[in-house]
């Protein structure tokens, strides 16, 4: 879904693009890291030079990627956010990066009493199968880097 407003007191246009995703906290982490055509320095470089913040945030059901860029902009901030959306591509050391920070996170959660039982509630309403029982920022299982398979771990075991 797409919501765009254009003020009326100033030649702006907010953007809401949003995504049924549902707690892809890491996915919000690394979306803006480049795509195909362009490197996350070309994306910042793009949007700096136009003024134009983005955010992207997480609800239980939603990915949202917000931005507010003057109404004369609004077309190739659209395009930028297909693009991203569309052709995402993420450098491998940024990944790793955004998956220590969000692992660094689940595991504050879980010292946090009021986080945790907010997710006991949930889960015991929805049931974990569902998508509003699971957590909202993942778990370490759905964060944790896939086991490395091939010559290497064969020549280390070896």
């Amino acid at each position: 879904m797409v919501t765009a407003k254009q003020t009326r007191k100033t030649p702006a246009v907010a953007i809401n693009l949003a995504l049924r995703a549902g707690a892809s906290v890491l996915l919000s982490r690394v979306l803006d890291r480049g795509t195909t055509g362009k490197s996350s320095t070309e994306i910042a470089d793009a949007l700096d030079n136009r003024g134009v913040s983005l955010s992207l945030s997480v609800t239980r059901q939603l990915l949202s990627l917000t931005s507010t860029c003057l109404s004369e902009d609004v077309e190739d901030i659209f395009a930028l956010l297909a693009d991203i959306v569309r052709h995402p591509v993420v450098p491998e050391t940024d990944l790793v990066t955004r998956k220590v920070q969000v692992l660094t996170s689940l595991q504050q959660d879980a010292d946090n009493p009021a986080v945790r039982s907010v997710d006991a509630l949930m889960a015991a309403l929805y049931g974990d199968t569902h998508l509003y029982g699971r957590p909202i920022t993942g778990t370490a299982a759905s964060v944790a880097p896939p086991a490395r398979h091939g010559a290497n771990d064969e020549q280390v075991a070896g």
